[in-house]
């Protein structure tokens, strides 16, 4: 029995699919909502242009729960149903989400990046200007990138607009996953190294303090720095995330790629989606895990409990740190 794209399906695999997939997208959508409503509710968190990338990510999650997964993870990725004739119209939505997902995880590792390894020059040349800049491109490339694949499927013949379809597929990949995923390894991985040698400086200066008067200050100033150092963690522990689970997805599109198309299995089709949403459903947790100031705020959305005027203070000094 042929599906989509020619490869053999599996009806009752598309089944099992469909409730797990569909676990995982209430998993992705309260998370997200949660993560954006933490975000938005508090004034404090708003402060810091990281939380603002954060937002958008988590936009981009909740765009792959509403529009991936109860469109093309069912009629797009399995056997052929009543609505596979218009996967030309889903494969945009597809293409707009997992696009400003990855290009929202760019950005976010390219900030960290600036923030950690050029601080002063971070600090004084991030303007809310360049973000918005920086924010319209993220969401602006994928409709562009994602649309173009519509014009000539209306405007060509059939084998005219598949071999357009493929030369473009194939573009696709190296634009939204091959280059993505080698400079987010790329930048993560200087990130890292820079974050053990923090910590070693820290664990450094904790061991030689001799004055006691300067105990208090340096405990300090390595508590702060060890938050600095979480914060950005987090973002990096949800770009390995998404290294690990973008590589089921990359093997099926290199197989596409060099016409191995026999490799190709109903099951792999399936675990290389589930895995990508799966992804977008542990980022929420990931901020909530390793940021102390999200999961108080979190905790206190969810109560109902309004902050009181020293905890807004210290807050929004921490708000002001590059966390």
């Amino acid at each position: 029995m042929k599906g989509f794209q020619g490869v053999p399906c599996n009806p009752t695999l598309d089944v099992v699919f469909w409730v797990i997939n569909s676990v995982i997208a209430v998993l992705m959508l309260a998370g997200n909502s949660l993560s954006c409503a933490v975000f938005l509710k508090t004034r404090h968190l708003r402060r810091s242009f990281m939380n603002i990338y954060l937002v958008s990510l988590a936009i981009s999650d909740i765009s792959m729960g509403v529009f991936v997964v109860p469109f093309y993870s069912v009629f797009c990725s399995g056997c052929k149903y009543s609505l596979t004739k218009y996967c030309w119209a889903i494969r945009f939505l597809k293409g707009f989400a997992f696009g400003a997902n990855i290009f929202n995880l760019l950005a976010i590792s390219l900030d960290r990046h600036e923030a950690f390894i050029n601080p002063l020059r971070y600090t004084s040349k991030m303007t809310r200007k360049k973000l918005v800049f920086i924010l319209a491109m993220v969401w602006g490339a994928p409709v562009l990138l994602a649309g173009t694949r519509n014009f000539w499927q209306h405007s060509s013949s059939r084998e005219k607009a598949l071999f357009i379809d493929k030369t473009y597929s194939i573009i696709l990949t190296f634009i939204f996953v091959i280059i993505p995923f080698f400079l987010l390894l790329g930048i993560n991985f200087r990130i890292l190294i820079v974050i053990k040698k923090q910590v070693q400086r820290i664990h450094v200066a904790n061991a030689v303090q001799n004055f006691p008067s300067n105990l208090s200050t340096k405990r300090s100033r390595a508590v702060n720095n060890v938050r600095k150092l979480k914060g950005t963690l987090a973002c990096v522990v949800v770009v390995l995330i998404y290294v690990l689970c973008w590589l089921p997805r990359i093997f099926y599109n290199f197989c596409f790629l060099f016409r191995r198309k026999d490799l190709v299995s109903p099951l792999l089709i399936h675990l290389s989606l589930f895995f990508l949403f799966l992804q977008s459903s542990l980022n929420p947790f990931i901020y909530s895990f390793y940021r102390v100031e999200f999961r108080q705020a979190a905790s206190r959305l969810l109560r109902c409990r309004p902050y009181s005027t020293v905890e807004i203070i210290t807050s929004s000094r921490n708000a002001h740190t590059i966390d």
